[in-house]
């Protein structure tokens, strides 16, 4: 069965929500039958004039737009070495760039965007509104906040963030992010390897790289790839946090020694 949507629907909304990537996702899900399956992102890419969706091996960028100069109908090409989640995500990136009424190429190649567009949250630039604009519309498509308040009831916990990446289909990273940016709790979440941080992200803040990046995590845990610690309470001052408030921690184990860890701060 073919997926049909009302693109003018959407454009128009759009625009009077002022470009707002948001509610430009809100109208694609206003238009589909949401059920237990991820969102369907390359039938509804397809359904919006997108007529070409390939992969190829890809060095330097994660996707790429092609678009006729009135954005009649466009093209994606995704970066094939990257994992399945990812194309998705870049898939749904690059619908952002050819749905959004005020997007336009800001480089002569065009809509290439590179791994570091894929995190960008900035707002610097006109290319970093731009890409910021979509990133923020493909989590809203992808991970829709409507389906996610049943992950949200109950205090924070490694087990949500692994429904939310499977029932979505979106990477664990990913997962982790969105619950801690719509969970009621003050949650940031850690990204470190071998037990050195990288970065560090308190939705809806940028992620934090200047306090967090190159430093020992405080604890080391050890546990299974797949394996989440339990909850342990914590000094809060080795995690950023100001005197008066405990703080708890919770490390989800990967592998190759990637692991995430779930930082909870409440009033002391």
């Amino acid at each position: 069965m073919v997926l049909r949507l009302d693109r003018i629907a959407i454009e128009e909304e759009a625009e009077a929500a002022g470009g707002d990537p948001q509610r430009m996702a809100e109208a694609i899900l206003d238009q589909l039958t949401l059920d237990h399956r991820p969102i369907a992102i390359r039938a509804i890419a397809k359904a919006l004039d997108i007529r070409q969706i390939r992969s190829a091996p890809l060095k330097s960028i994660e996707g790429a737009l092609v678009t006729t100069p009135g954005k009649g109908s466009g093209a994606v090409l995704l970066n094939a070495s990257s994992t399945p989640q990812r194309r998705k995500y870049t898939l749904a990136h690059e619908l952002c760039h050819f749905l959004h009424p005020w997007h336009r190429p800001t480089s002569p190649r065009g809509f290439d965007c590179s791994t570091g567009d894929m995190r960008e949250q900035g707002n610097s630039t006109r290319h970093a509104i731009q890409e910021a604009q979509a990133n923020r519309f493909a989590i809203e498509l992808l991970a829709p906040r409507r389906l996610i308040g049943h992950y949200l009831e109950r205090m924070p916990d490694f087990q949500f963030v692994r429904f939310i990446n499977k029932r979505f289909d979106i990477s664990k990273a990913a997962a982790a992010r969105r619950y801690a940016e719509l969970h009621d709790e003050d949650l940031t979440v850690v990204f470190s390897r071998h037990s050195v941080i990288d970065y560090a992200v308190k939705p809806p803040s940028p992620p934090n790289s200047a306090v967090w990046r190159g430093k020992a995590l405080p604890i080391e845990i050890k546990q299974q790839p797949g394996q989440a610690s339990p909850w342990i309470e914590v000094d809060p001052a080795e995690w950023n946090v100001s005197a008066g408030r405990s703080v708890r921690i919770q490390t989800l184990q990967q592998h190759d020694g990637y692991a995430m860890t779930l930082v909870h701060v409440s009033q002391g």
